[in-house]
């Protein structure tokens, strides 16, 4: 595995205290890993260049509705595709150090009780097939802030052959989603969940069930299931 850690700012504002926070903790517990940040200019000239995939419509308009983690969705592949390495969310922090084994995403916990992938870590080796994979989905993906990364990460597991190991979320993503630590001694990192993405909907459910009031979000998502459901049902009796 190449010793690099890939990141992405792709935006124009400062970085925050968290993204430095967690720039620190790559310096001092993956000290022997090179990091390289990715910003626009550099991911157009990589392109342009051919070291990585062509730039996609979707990452050009994500860019243009100053959606950086979308765009930073198709980023991750390309450059793990073409280099290899790991790849780091500004929002994951460190706590001791790394070791890559072979290729794997982060687990995270679901509403559902499953485990899902969690794309703010990634290791894949260059020229990866899961990697193409996401490359190739994006290259005619229009540009849709309803569907993540993992998602379309875990639409794709399966199909031909496909597999990546999704570790187990107390690795990296212990935070559960009523906001309660299970870090052990397994994990190695802490994915933040900034979710500088999501929308103020979204992120003011995240603060609901981080404040005990993960029966209020679950309410509220059954109900909107619901209204969804009789929503198709009607659309097909007319």
């Amino acid at each position: 595995m190449t010793k690099t850690i890939h990141c992405c700012w792709l935006g124009d504002a400062p970085k925050t205290d968290l993204a430095k926070r967690c720039m620190e903790s790559w310096q001092k517990f993956a000290p022997e890993w090179t990091v390289r940040e990715w910003n626009i200019d550099e991911v157009r000239r990589a392109s342009d260049a051919g070291e990585i995939a062509p730039v996609p419509r979707f990452f050009e308009d994500a860019v243009k509705a100053r959606k950086w983690a979308f765009a930073a969705d198709w980023v991750r592949f390309a450059v793990l595709h073409a280099y290899g390495g790991l790849y780091f969310d500004y929002d994951v922090e460190l706590l001791k150090p790394v070791e890559v084994g072979g290729e794997f995403v982060a687990g995270q916990w679901m509403p559902n009780g499953s485990i899902g992938a969690e794309p703010a870590v990634l290791a894949l080796e260059k020229g990866s097939e899961v990697a193409k994979a996401m490359v190739d989905f994006y290259a005619d993906a229009p540009f849709d802030v309803s569907r993540t990364t993992g998602v379309i990460l875990e639409s794709l597991l399966g199909r031909n052959g496909l597999y990546v190991e999704v570790l187990d979320p107390e690795v990296f993503c212990p935070i559960g989603i009523d906001g309660t630590s299970h870090a052990t001694d397994r994990t190695v990192g802490v994915h933040r969940y900034a979710m500088s993405w999501a929308t103020k909907r979204r992120k003011f459910a995240r603060w609901l069930s981080w404040h005990g009031m993960r029966g209020v979000v679950d309410g509220l998502l059954s109900l909107r299931r619901g209204v969804l459901s009789a929503a198709e049902r009607t659309l097909c009796r007319s």
